[in-house]
Parts: C-alpha cells; structure tokens; sequence
C-alpha cells in the first residue's frame, strides 16, 4: 500500500508553500510524489491556455497530452471520494500527500500560523506540527524554513528512504 500523509491548517496557514519546498527534496531523494489537494470553496482555472478555454466552453472534460505530460480537467456532479481519487494516483508514487482533508483517516502534519488561527482542535491522527511559533506538546514541531527536515522526517516515518 502507498502511504498517505495529509498537510492540513486554516486557510493562508501555508500549507502549499510548506508542501513545494518539501517536495522538492523527496523528488531529489528520488521519492514520486501525487498530491491531492482539496478545496473546500471550489477554485477557478485560468483561461490563459487552450485548454482551460475548452473547458471554459463548457467541455465536460478536457484531456490535454504532450510527450512528458498530460493533464485532465473533468466535471463532476459531486465531490469525489478520497479512496478513489487515492486508487487512481497511487500507482503513480511512492507516497500520496494530500492537502486539506482534515477530517480524513490519514496521519496528517498540522501547518500553524499565528496570524491564521489557533490549532484545530481534536485533530485525528496528528503526527507532527509545522509553525512560525513555539508549540509544546508530544508532537514534533518544525519551523517554516526547516523543509529538509520536515521532508526527512516523512520520508524515515513512512520508510521510503
């Protein structure tokens, strides 16, 4: 089974930011990553490129394929489960990271910024803590700019290195 860890915090707390300097290093280690972020408000494409404008259209989906990549924007009438958006990438990677889910089963690295809000309260399956301010507890508790560390503690907990 692919391990999951899920990046999860109030809204602007940093969590994408946190999670492109962490995946970083996990792709130097040679470790394939598959995100799946979720958002809670929805989210709007740019219409910059074909074809988010043939989505735009009113396409219901948009399969777009090159040499080193392709790319899918489908509408759905609901939101899709986890499991199965999980089922379909895990072949893709050595460990999915999800962002947002807080509610979900997967241990999960809690993002904290003062300015943001208080930590979410009975969060399940907490593992570590990343923060711009001292946090005690039994958790592990990493600064904003300690990503290697951050990447390496992951990459020890789920044993892919």
């Amino acid at each position: 089974m692919v391990p999951v860890v899920s990046f999860v915090g109030h809204h602007n707390s940093g969590k994408t930011t946190v999670l492109v300097k962490v995946i970083h290093h996990l792709t130097l280690w040679n470790i394939r990553t598959a995100v799946i972020k979720h958002s809670q408000h929805g989210f709007d494409l740019p219409v910059e490129k074909d074809s988010e404008r043939l989505f735009h259209a009113g396409a219901g989906l948009v399969y777009a394929s090159s040499p080193h990549m392709s790319l899918r924007y489908r509408r759905e009438d609901s939101e899709r489960d986890l499991k199965d958006i999980y089922d379909e990438v895990k072949a893709y990677a050595d460990l999915v990271i999800t962002e947002g889910y807080k509610t979900g089963p997967y241990p999960k690295i809690e993002v904290v910024r003062q300015a943001t809000g208080d930590l979410i309260a009975d969060l399940p399956n907490l593992i570590a803590r990343v923060s711009d301010y001292k946090i005690d507890g039994p958790y592990p508790c990493f600064g904003f700019d300690e990503d290697v560390a951050i990447a390496s503690f992951i990459a020890r907990r789920f044993r892919l290195l």
